[in-house]
């Protein structure tokens, strides 16, 4: 298990399953974190095929506050990201928060996946406190207290290739058996936000139990059945790695992490973009 599945970003969330890779940067690798307002690099699809990528923020007050912080004593993080969007969000495209409500406009950011959140929330960050995120750090070579600090403008941002699904096969024994024999193919779909707001409190435990329960829920064989959790317990490492590569190649937004370099011994250092000093309280 690489670091990066240790840390999920929401806000942290910038969700990582696997980190170990280098990533393809957008040759405009600066966010378009604006004031107030953004687009996300996917969007949200809606029952009629209209894709919705334009949103807009309001200031939070003391209210949104209270609300946010009950949300934070849940000890999951992507419930607090969700609960900060549900209360500055005006509006995603052509959904208005004020017309269709606030139950269903949580439901719609609960199937955004999960780099377009990733997106969205630093972007409201940039637009409350300011472009300037804080790390606090220490050097594993001399032991140096670091002090970090690094612009949402410097961030790299992986572009949206429009695939949100994508093809599996895993090697020959493996598979769903069936009457007809052993399905070994199917695909694995990109998260949405429900999936790892469903997981969120097993994955800071137990990472890896927390992945099997991701898969499960994205993996769905050639037949229509999904993977069962006792499957993927019971498959092994080599093929569960091959699903994984699967999902991170889907990936795309903020690249999850930055590398610094130690002032006194010049090690570089990697950072997990979402252990940044939180802005939520």
């Amino acid at each position: 298990m690489t670091e990066d599945e240790r840390n999920p970003v929401v806000e942290k969330p910038i969700v990582a399953i696997k980190d170990e890779d280098s990533f393809e940067v957008a040759a405009e690798s600066a966010p378009s974190f604006t004031d107030g307002e953004g687009e996300l690099l996917c969007g949200y699809t809606d029952e009629n095929g209209n894709v919705h990528k334009t949103f807009g923020f309001r200031d939070i007050n003391g209210m949104d506050e209270e609300e946010i912080a009950k949300a934070k004593n849940s000890g999951n993080d992507m419930k607090t990201s969700l609960k900060a969007l549900e209360r500055s969000l005006l509006y995603l495209g052509d959904i208005v928060k004020k017309e269709v409500g606030n139950e269903a406009f949580v439901k719609i950011l609960r199937k955004l996946y999960i780099y377009d959140l990733d997106f969205m929330l630093m972007s409201l960050r940039t637009y409350l406190v300011g472009g300037t995120l804080q790390f606090k750090a220490q050097c594993p070579v001399c032991g140096t207290r670091l002090d970090v600090e690094e612009e949402t403008s410097n961030l790299e941002i992986m572009p949206f290739d429009g695939v949100t699904s994508k093809s599996f096969e895993l090697s020959k024994g493996f598979g769903l058996t069936t009457k007809d024999g052993i399905i070994n193919k199917g695909t694995v779909r990109m998260p949405v936000v429900a999936d790892i707001e469903a997981i969120y409190s097993v994955l800071k435990i137990n990472p890896v139990k927390g992945t099997t329960i991701l898969l499960s829920r994205v993996c769905k064989f050639d037949n229509g059945a999904f993977m069962t959790e006792d499957f993927l317990r019971k498959l092994s490492m080599k093929e569960r790695k091959k699903l994984q590569e699967v999902l991170m190649s889907m990936r795309f937004g903020i690249v999850p992490h930055i590398n610094v370099d130690c002032s006194e011994c010049g090690r570089t250092i990697m950072l997990q973009v979402g252990e940044a000093e939180s802005f939520l309280g």
